[in-house]
């Protein structure tokens, strides 16, 4: 039976995020050489890299979205493990993950509507708080779970005697499933 383990699993062991990479989608890979200038060293790929492909050693395949991957692993056709040659597979799953955030954007006082709700930034839990603070700086805003309940009551957010629209976002991101194939070599 072919085990996957969802990646948001390993979050405990390593920090995953941060990944870019536009490497293809492979599937059953027929070569029989190996051209060398294609193989990633173990040694070389990054702690969270290797952390994620011993994991792919000790499971099946790993899911999840592909900002969950580091970016070596992701980008790797191949990766020489102590002597074996490993192929690594990425596959969409046709799945999608919901990917929460929060926008903020600056408002000149001005241009608030009478009847528009604001919050005090004081007035926010710590947890909305640091999600809005990423947001405003250009960090991200991404939370875990859905953000919108912090703030679905609040058209604006007054920070330090400034004004921001906050906005929740809802994105549906491709759910991808990596795994490591030896190649015999």
């Amino acid at each position: 039976m072919k085990r996957r383990t969802y990646l948001a699993g390993l979050a405990s062991t390593a920090s995953l995020a941060g990944c870019t990479g536009t490497a293809p989608p492979t599937a059953g890979r027929s070569e029989t050489t190996v051209p060398s200038e294609a193989v990633v060293q173990y040694s070389d790929l990054s702690d969270e890299g290797k952390d994620v492909f011993e994991a792919l050693l000790e499971t099946d395949s790993l899911v999840g979205p592909k900002s969950d991957f580091p970016t070596g692993i992701w980008n790797a056709e191949y990766v020489d493990y102590e002597g074996t040659v490993y192929a690594i597979e990425r596959d969409q799953t046709g799945d999608y993950i919901a990917e929460h955030s929060v926008q903020t954007e600056f408002v000149n006082e001005t241009a608030i509507e009478d009847d528009a709700d604001v919050v005090a930034f004081e007035e926010l839990t710590p947890y909305a708080q640091d999600i809005f603070e990423a947001s405003r700086s250009g960090a991200g805003g991404e939370s875990l779970g859905d953000p919108s309940s912090h703030f679905a009551a609040y058209d604006y957010v007054r920070y330090e005697g400034e004004y921001y629209r906050v906005a929740t976002v809802v994105a549906d991101i491709p759910e991808w499933e990596l795994s490591a194939e030896k190649t015999g070599q």
